[in-house]
């Protein structure tokens, strides 16, 4: 991952949008969006080769199955983030808190096998 090459793309972005949000506020935000997307877009492709990597060694080791609700997690956490931020940018609060709260319960849902084993191999120690 290029840092030079996020924070041009940044500062570029804000000199564009804080020129033209006075006129045309409505491509300000457009251009806010792709920007994000961009940058979000680039910084996923820096690093799928050292998850995959990663993931390699996990499921040698194997604990994949962990790795990969870990990685489905953060994934949820990053979509859901940016989501929010954007309805916070438009100004829909009310529909960010929402995206906050399906992303919060789609993290639960994904984990839910794994608390299922947890009690399970809990039960096990127990004898029950």
């Amino acid at each position: 991952m290029n840092i030079i090459v996020i924070s041009a793309i940044a500062v570029i972005a804000c000199v564009l949008i804080l020129t033209i949000k006075k006129w045309q506020p409505d491509i300000a935000f457009v251009i806010s969006v792709v920007t994000g997307a961009i940058i979000t877009i680039y910084i996923i492709m820096s690093f799928v080769p050292y998850i995959s990597a990663l993931s390699d060694m996990l499921n040698i080791s194997g604990v994949g199955t962990y790795f990969g609700v870990l990685i489905k997690v953060i994934g949820i956490c990053a979509v859901a983030g940016i989501a929010s931020d954007v309805c916070r940018d438009a100004g829909q609060t009310s529909i960010a808190s929402r995206v906050d709260i399906a992303g919060r319960l789609c993290i639960i849902a994904v984990s839910m096998p794994l608390f299922i084993e947890l009690f399970e191999q809990a039960a096990e120690i127990i004898g029950g």
